[in-house]
């Protein structure tokens, strides 16, 4: 989970970075554009690993939210 952790890591760097951008070169700027195309492949890598361990496992990772819910009703499947 170390790997995963770093991953996780390296997205939100990316993804500030890539918001950076936009705000001072406009969203068409090709850097922009290029920094999102990282940033999509680093989703596609997190999802891949995350298929892997709910292949490979019945235990599921639960992340805490950033903020807290209220107001929000909970739903059973």
């Amino acid at each position: 989970m170390i790997f995963q952790k770093s991953l996780e890591e390296e997205i939100e760097s990316t993804r500030k970075e890539m918001e950076k951008a936009a705000l001072e070169l406009g969203l068409t700027h090709p850097r922009v554009i290029e920094i999102s195309q990282e940033l999509d492949a680093l989703h596609n890598q997190w999802n891949r690993l995350n298929e892997e361990v709910k292949e490979n496992s019945e235990i599921y990772m639960v992340r805490p939210y950033a903020m807290p819910l209220r107001g929000v009703a909970a739903v059973r499947a």
